[in-house]
């Protein structure tokens, strides 16, 4: 039997209509949930971004929750610098997910800032209207290919990517140590030629 393309139209916004509830369980963020020591990885560029964070809203059925607000707020204490502020907060579509662009530079973790390594600087939250949101993801750790501003300070990232961010990273690749975490930019756990590859790719790029 044909079905009718005004009935198929007619059944996916039906399916839209009656999602249930967002559940933080059934949710889904990529890549972070995939990842061994999850973080986030910020490129500052213009236009589109190398990196980005995926949310795929469920409910309880693991059915996609569309037209939810999903938003993105890093702590104020981190260090990081944001590209565009608009690109914090993105609606989901008919099937539930959307992607936000992670345009910014900074490098930081809780312990640096809070002392709790469990404390998140950068959380996503659902919103459900009327001042109401759900808690979804913290992340205590934020990294980016920005590390170092004008004034070579690993606290002073200035929205690109250039020779004193090489210097920086190369200082560390050679040898990670304790710092190893701020180029594990796939938050395996390690600083592997994955890492080198992703800053390259971000080399040379900046918000402007």
């Amino acid at each position: 039997m044909r079905i009718s393309p005004m009935f198929l139209l007619i059944m996916i916004l039906a399916t839209g209509a009656t999602a249930g509830a967002p559940s933080v369980s059934q949710s889904v963020v990529s890549p972070t949930d995939q990842m061994t020591d999850p973080c986030l990885y910020g490129v500052p560029t213009c236009g589109s971004a190398l990196s980005w964070l995926t949310v795929q809203v469920n409910d309880d059925n693991g059915d996609g929750v569309p037209n939810v607000l999903v938003e993105l707020e890093f702590d104020p204490a981190s260090n990081v610098v944001v590209c565009n502020e608009n690109d914090l907060s993105r609606t989901t579509g008919l099937t539930g997910s959307v992607s936000i662009p992670l345009r910014f530079g900074g490098t930081c973790r809780a312990t640096e800032v809070k002392g709790d390594p469990d404390e998140p600087l950068c959380s996503i939250f659902i919103s459900l209207g009327g001042g109401d949101r759900i808690y979804l993801r913290g992340f205590p750790r934020i990294v980016s290919a920005d590390h170092r501003g004008s004034k070579g300070d690993p606290d002073e990232p200035d929205r690109s990517v250039d020779s004193s961010d090489l210097a920086y990273f190369g200082s560390i690749y050679g040898d990670p140590g304790n710092d190893g975490w701020r180029i594990d930019y796939n938050g395996d756990g390690q600083v592997t030629l994955a890492d080198n590859i992703m800053f390259g790719q971000a080399y040379n790029l900046d918000c402007e």
